[in-house]
Formats: C-alpha cells, structure tokens, sequence
C-alpha cells in the first residue's frame, strides 16, 4: 500500500480563523486564539496521521505588510511556507474583502503546488455572499477547489480533510505516526500564558509581549531563594507488568528510577518519583540527577522535548510523603502525574509530583455558556 505524506501550510490574512481551523482538523489546541491581530507569530506545526498518510499542517502568522522587525519576520515565515509547502491551504473568510492582498494571491496563480481555497465563518454571512465569494475565488484560482467552511462549527472539515489526502505526494511519513507537533513543552505553555494576558488586558500589557518559562531551579534563582534537590533513591529497574501498566512504558523496558525532594530555601515541598528510559536517557547518574535531569537531556543529549500528558489528583499522604515533606498539619497532597514525549513522538519519562498543599497552586479559566 503506497504511503502519502506531505506539507499542506496554512496561510492567510490575520483575524480570518487559521488557528482556529488547524486547531480543529489537528484536534489539539496547538495555536493560540485570540480576537487581535498576529496573534501567532511562530510557524506551528500540528501533525495529523492515518494509516496510509500522515498531514503536516503548518500555521503561519496573518498577512500584513510590516511595519517594524518582528512583524518583517514573521511574513518570513509565510514567504518560507509558501516556498516549501506540498499543499497550500489559503483561509479566507467572509467579512474581509477578498482582494485584500492581490500580491498572495498573484503569488498563488503562479505556484506549482495544489491550492485549497478554504472560505470561513460562513456561519454569520448571508447564502447569497457566501456562493459570491465562492465564484469570486473559484474565477481567480481556477485550478483550485473551494471549500464552504465553518471552522468554529467545525462543518466540512471532513470535506477540507478529504481534498488535503487526496492531494498527498506519495512519500513514507516524515514524522513518527504518534507525533502530532514539532514544538515542545515550554513552547506552549508560554504561548498559553500570551494568549491570556492578550485575552485579559488591552492598553495594560505591550501588545508585543513575549513569555519566557522557567524552570523550579530558574525561578528560584531568579527570586533569590535557595532550591536545591535531595536524591534518595537512584537505580535501574526493568518495568514489570504493573510498572508498566502504572507508567505506560512498555513491559521489559530498563529504566532508571529516582526519588528526589525538592526543596525551596530549606523547606522539603515536593516529592519527585521518576522514571526514565535508559536507552533514551543513557548515562544519567545521582549526580545529574541532584542537579537538573532536563538540562542534561536538552544541552548534554540535545534531545528535544515536546509534550507531556499530565493527571491532577488530590491524594492522602503516604507514611513517604510524612517521613521526607513538610506537611504540617495536612494529611493530603496535589499530585501530578505525567507521561512525557521526545520530539519523536516517543515516551522517555514517567514521572508523579507530590506537593505540599501550602506551596502548590493551580490556576485556569472556563466560561460556561448558559443552554437555551
């Protein structure tokens, strides 16, 4: 069976529902969203796999021309996408002009690739403008198709799906089949930190923000508190069926296991239990271990961490958790448990994070939409 996979890149001007519609056809929230203009401004993958193909949907930031440097280099990144995509997947909508940037659109005449014209948020325009905006796109890219879309709605996005296979250049995935994204942890979970500051203040915070994470050394560092990591186990271990079950590495796998405590100007607050695989990990030692196990990994191996599939519990504490944290009075503790992936789609830690209640703080939003 002959395999397809290829680069299909998003482009279009700002504020037309790019990231919306890569977030809906990828099924994960990988760009941000937001009413403001250039919202996005790195190149995002998110990859999507079947069993004879594999997509790689690229978002890129809205069309502009730039005003200042970090708008001249995010239109590089939609000059790069047009350059080396396999598909290009053009989002418009139906509230902006649609001539709005004839230089794109003379540049998508002249392409060699295919061109998918995607019309959005059809869902608040009239039926007699949407089919106007269709024949207007259909007479200006001829050889492409338009498709009708709602991206919030997610309707005929099985349509957009099936036009983007069927277009596919034959070619073995790029790509492991588990991977669905080329960036890793702390790229979002900055961009999830932007997205709320521009979704919470307007004239308070610049609009060019930028989010920095840090890690629990870093941030200690830089408040001038003294972290620092006691290990009190370190060995090899082969996962058994239960361990295997409990930390999703297959059965038979080595591992290294580790029990640290992490403590923050003297205070033991966190309980670490971690398991890594040796042969992704190789030459981890107590050492590293006491130090930063993720700035071995990063700087030493060079490895590229891109996700971790985290589960929030509040648990009773165990006789462990009494002997090595400073509980107090509280008979309790927030877990965290994780599995965490490579670039490559692959799991190289299992790891549960036991805090102490005093020290531990989770934050979110929800808007309850009211049924009618």
């Amino acid at each position: 069976m002959e395999h397809r996979s290829g680069f299909v890149n998003i482009i279009g001007n700002p504020n037309v529902g790019k990231s919306t519609l890569m977030n809906a056809l990828v099924g994960e929230k990988l760009s941000i969203v937001t009413s403001k203009a250039q919202t996005t401004r790195h190149r995002i993958m998110g990859i999507v796999n079947g069993e004879d193909w594999q997509i790689v949907y690229s978002d890129t930031p809205g069309i502009l021309k730039p005003s200042y440097r970090l708008q001249q280099n995010m239109m590089n990144f939609v000059d790069g996408a047009i350059g080396d995509a396999d598909i290009i997947l053009y989002v418009t909508d139906t509230v902006e002009t649609p001539d709005k940037n004839g230089e794109y659109v003379e540049k998508l005449q002249r392409i060699a690739c295919p061109v998918i014209v995607v019309v959005n948020k059809i869902d608040i325009s009239t039926k007699e403008k949407v089919l106007g905006l269709e024949s207007w796109w259909k007479e200006q890219l001829p050889g492409a198709e338009v498709i009708l879309a709602s991206a919030r709605e997610r309707f005929n996005l099985d349509k957009i799906l099936d036009a983007v296979v069927s277009r596919l250049p034959v070619c073995p995935p790029w790509f492991d089949k588990d991977a669905f994204t080329d960036k890793n942890l702390r790229f979002f979970a900055s961009e999830i930190i932007r997205e709320k500051i521009l979704l919470n203040y307007k004239e308070e915070i610049p609009y060019c923000c930028e989010v920095g994470i840090e890690s629990f050394k870093e941030s200690a560092d830089r408040n001038q508190m003294k972290a620092s990591t006691i290990v009190i186990c370190f060995e090899e271990v082969t996962a058994d069926k239960v361990l295997a079950q409990k930390t999703g590495f297959p059965e038979g796998t080595l591992l290294y296991h580790i029990r640290r405590i992490r403590c923050l100007d003297g205070k033991a607050l966190i309980l670490d239990i971690n398991y890594f695989r040796k042969d992704l990990v190789p030459g981890l030692t107590k050492a590293i271990a006491t130090d930063s196990i993720y700035e071995y990994i990063e700087n030493t191996l060079g490895m590229t961490i891109t996700t971790s599939r985290r589960r929030m519990t509040v648990e009773r504490a165990t006789r462990e958790d009494e002997v090595f944290l400073s509980l107090g009075d509280y008979n309790c503790l927030a877990v965290i448990s994780g599995q965490t992936y490579n670039a490559d789609g692959i799991q190289f830690e299992y790891t549960q994070s036991r805090h102490q209640p005093d020290y531990f703080c989770f934050k979110d939003t929800a808007n309850r939409k009211k049924q009618i």
